[in-house]
């Protein structure tokens, strides 16, 4: 039997955080080649540009959220997806008790 498939091995799924589109979209507009980030991130050209396309709605979402790229330590910037809940009143009401705990 033959195998099916290409013979180039797959490329390992890389999913990037929320800090780490932001430090991608960052180098991208202090004018690093977009070769160069891929390389450096283990992802596509397609990805960067998804990532650059959506600039707009992951810099909402930090602004949000006060995710800041150069932290590390924010547990909304380790997140890897930008979900939001089904019911934002419910969720800014925890949100609110929380701050003030």
């Amino acid at each position: 039997m033959s195998s099916r498939g290409s013979k180039t091995p797959k490329r390992k799924y890389v999913t990037l955080s929320v800090n780490q589109k932001l430090e991608l979209i960052r180098k991208l507009e202090a004018g690093a080649s977009v070769s160069r980030v891929c390389d450096e991130y283990g992802v596509k050209k397609q990805t960067v540009s998804d990532k650059r396309k959506a600039k707009d709605k992951l810099i909402a979402f930090s602004l949000k959220y006060n995710v800041d790229a150069t932290s590390k330590s924010s547990s909304v910037g380790a997140r890897k997806r930008m979900r939001v809940a089904k019911d934002t009143n419910l969720e800014e009401a925890v949100t609110k008790w929380f701050v003030q705990k």
